[in-house]
């Protein structure tokens, strides 16, 4: 018989599963795994989504929604008033709402959802209590303090309006009396009585503050107004950067950049669904335009201070 081949040694059967040690790390590895795609799925959650809505045909808004959705980590949906549709407004509640002007919040104000909503240039503001706004009063300590830089023997302040809105309120009277100016305010219901009150421009040492009080501010208003403060060498302080170019010494202007940086801070620090943490916010970020050509007319110096804080010369 031939000799018997050596039967090959048997190599042990690995099981399917293994070792507990394994197996530990093997779960280690795809709780890890877990946990990290959680976290981004968080990141990406955390954006908050934020509904517009604004008249399309007003620039300001406009400017300030592409100003708004330029910014990172927000998701901006844009609700154009009359464009947007119903069946999206009724699909899900948005985080948070934002409104420039008044169709806009009204049209907000329609949404089923308790969502909040931040309005700004809100006219008659509502009592509804899932909204809180965002207000941008003139910055009256700023304006008396640039002029009485520009023009320190200035003792009195023409203040000319007509809506109730517009009327001088505590912030202007402190402010004018820390200057050491005093007020004249005087209310122009009338258009006829505009050339008696503008008479008020001719007394020496006299600035004008326009409001931006839609009541009285066309052309006809504004360019009397700056046609008399410029025969009398008064200084006008206006609103925007349109009134600085046609006459007035100065402005603090309120821009669609700046603008959507304090929107951008509200939603950053809101703390999600639920009502504001507070009634106001205030706008604070203005930008100082000025009209160097009309100071050096009127005969005064615009000091070093002035010209470096402003953000725009004429």
């Amino acid at each position: 018989m031939p000799p018997s081949l050596p039967t090959p040694p048997t190599r042990p059967r690995r099981s399917l599963l293994r070792e507990p040690v394994s197996r530990a790390r093997w779960a280690a590895g795809v709780l890890g795994l877990l946990a990290l795609l959680a976290m981004a799925h968080t990141a990406v959650a955390a954006d908050p989504e934020v509904w517009v809505f604004f008249r399309p045909d007003i620039p300001l808004y406009a400017e300030t929604l592409r100003h708004l959705a330029d910014l990172p980590d927000r998701t901006i949906i844009s609700c154009p008033v009359g464009k947007t549709s119903a069946s999206f407004v009724e699909s899900h509640p948005p985080d948070l709402v934002i409104t420039l002007g008044d169709a806009g919040l009204d049209r907000a104000l329609d949404m089923p959802w308790q969502s909040p909503i931040v309005a700004v240039f809100a006219t008659h503001p509502p009592t509804d209590r899932r909204v809180c706004f965002l207000e941008a009063p003139q910055p009256h300590s700023l304006q008396l303090k640039v002029l009485t830089s520009l023009a320190p023997a200035c003792k009195t302040l023409w203040y000319p309006f007509a809506g109730d809105r517009f009327a001088p309120g505590p912030a202007l009277r402190q402010a004018a009396a820390r200057a050491g100016l005093d007020i004249i305010a005087h209310r122009l219901d009338d258009p006829r009585a505009l050339p008696g009150a503008l008479q008020h421009l001719a007394s020496p040492r006299t600035a004008a503050l326009l409001p931006p009080d839609p009541e009285i501010m066309n052309t006809a208003f504004v360019q009397a107004v700056l046609l008399a403060a410029f025969r009398s060498r008064s200084p006008v302080i206006g609103f925007s950067e349109t009134l600085v170019k046609q006459g007035a010494v100065f402005a603090y202007v309120l821009s669609p950049e700046q603008l959507a940086a304090t929107l951008a801070d509200i939603i950053d620090h809101h703390p999600g669904q639920g009502p504001c943490p507070v009634a106001s916010h205030f706008f604070t970020r203005w930008n100082l335009v000025v009209n160097a050509t009309v100071i050096g007319k009127l005969g005064l110096a615009l000091p070093e201070d002035v010209r470096s804080a402003a953000t725009r010369l004429h």
